[in-house]
């Protein structure tokens, strides 16, 4: 589920009013950005899929949450 939980946790943040609550929803999301990251790798070592594309994605979607959180940080 941990998939699931990325945009769910960065919806429920970007709803928040206060940047504070948007950065707790945000490293949540990132959180589970990581444990995905895990589950890509063991797929791949367990040869159980090609993941190659995905963590492509993943990496993507890692660099938008961590420039997204540097940039309300820096206006906290």
């Amino acid at each position: 589920m941990a998939v699931i939980s990325i945009p769910a946790n960065f919806a429920e943040g970007f709803g928040k009013e206060g940047k504070r609550g948007k950065l707790r929803f945000f490293k949540i999301a990132k959180g589970s950005l990581e444990e995905c990251r895990y589950y890509l790798r063991l797929a791949k070592d367990l040869d159980y899929a090609e993941t190659d594309s995905l963590r492509v994605d993943l990496e993507s979607i890692c660099n938008m949450l961590t420039r997204f959180s540097a940039t309300i940080k820096s206006s906290l």
